[in-house]
């Protein structure tokens, strides 16, 4: 439970950074089962010769299309570096300082294995 606890700790501190990247990469999956049950749907009324689906289902997908560029366009600022620099400024802020303090011989010794006991 320590463990499960000590892993979860930067979203408790930052939540909204957890938030921002579930939203953007729970939307680029969404958008990924989308595009294949699309083309599932496209050979299907290709298949039946039904031609009024077919011309439905690509203007259905041409606005899908459209809609998730305009979506991935506005979150660009906040994608993935953003994200990951973000969470590394709160790691450096509280370990980086105790890091330094460290004995070099104590480290040398317990072996870097062991390294994240020991700052904590």
């Amino acid at each position: 439970m320590r463990k499960l606890k000590r892993f979860l700790a930067p979203i408790k501190e930052s939540p909204w950074i957890f938030g921002r990247s579930f939203l953007i990469f729970a939307s680029w999956e969404i958008g990924a089962i989308i595009h294949v049950l699309m083309l599932q749907e496209l050979t299907n009324a290709l298949e039946t010769a039904n031609h009024n689906f077919f011309t439905q289902l690509i203007m259905a997908y041409g606005i899908f299309l459209i809609v998730s560029f305009l979506f991935l366009f506005a979150i660009e600022k906040y994608s993935w570096p953003y994200l990951h620099n973000t969470a590394f400024v709160d790691i450096h802020k509280k370990y980086l300082k105790k890091f330094i303090r460290l004995d070099n011989n104590k480290t040398e010794s317990v072996g870097t294995g062991k390294l994240v006991s020991m700052i904590q």
